[in-house]
């Protein structure tokens, strides 16, 4: 919240969530300034998963009907079927998130959950379905997020998600333990959104150093270099005003510049 004539701090430590996914916020929407502070030791990993971010390939499929704007019932399939498999089978001990940027894929998970799921196992893992703004200020153990969007989605949606891209901060950073997104991974790798083939990239690349794995195009990394190389301090996907710039650089004398 502003107050007039006080200026406004950061807080620079996130004391929820795993490295990996601090780390994928800090340079993703705050240049790199976020401090983790978590407590390591109690996050409630599941059974043969890796603390961080995951995502599980989930091709797009046509739909002709009208009314299922903006759902996707595989990414919602599977989601239902790692949930069984989880809570029933596993036993896990955690709680769970179920997040969608589409209040239409919301109903469609709701639908899919209440048939497939018992109430029982729903309560343990204090199990929410909801859309990023209905997760505003939570938090879970595991957060399990449906993009729905693939190359058969409509316009409106793929707008949608590149205007409002801020919101993976929200349903990635909602997670404590691991975040898992279900999705279509050539479509994210296609760079129609630049915010998801970043967030594909940071789930399924090996890590590289420099924040590599923020850029949007090999010319990027090239370029990255090339200014380093000649003494400079580039910063890649530099946020300011609500845009991200390629490159920011600061010089001498308060002079910035947007490559």
């Amino acid at each position: 919240r502003s107050i007039k004539g006080v200026p406004a701090t950061m807080l620079r430590d996130q004391y929820r969530s795993a490295p990996d996914i601090v780390d994928y916020i800090s340079n993703s929407f705050y240049n790199g300034r976020l401090k983790i502070a978590a407590d390591l030791t109690a996050l409630k990993v599941p059974h043969n998963q890796k603390a961080g971010i995951a995502w599980t390939d989930v091709r797009g499929t046509p739909s002709f009907d009208a009314g299922t704007r903006n759902v996707n019932k595989a990414e919602a399939e599977a989601i239902v079927a790692h949930l069984k498999d989880l809570l029933i089978d596993k036993k896990y001990e955690g709680t769970v998130g179920v997040i969608a940027p589409f209040r239409t894929q919301v109903a469609e998970l709701e639908s899919q959950i209440s048939r497939e799921i018992n109430p029982h196992f729903a309560e343990l893992a204090d199990l929410k379905v909801g859309t990023v703004d209905g997760f505003q200020g939570q938090e879970r153990d595991l957060i399990l997020f449906s993009p729905t969007v693939s190359r058969y989605s409509p316009a409106t949606g793929i707008t949608f998600i590149q205007r409002e891209w801020r919101r993976l901060n929200v349903a990635i950073s909602r997670a404590r333990a691991v975040a898992h997104i279900f999705g279509d991974l050539d479509f994210a790798r296609s760079g129609k959104i630049k915010s998801l083939r970043t967030l594909a990239a940071r789930a399924t690349e090996p890590r590289q150093a420099c924040g590599e794995s923020i850029f949007d195009s090999e010319w990027e990394r090239i370029t990255y270099h090339a200014l380093l190389s000649r003494g400079l301090s580039p910063k890649p996907q530099y946020d300011i005003a609500g845009r991200r710039l390629d490159f920011a650089l600061f010089g001498e004398n308060g002079v910035k510049l947007d490559l």
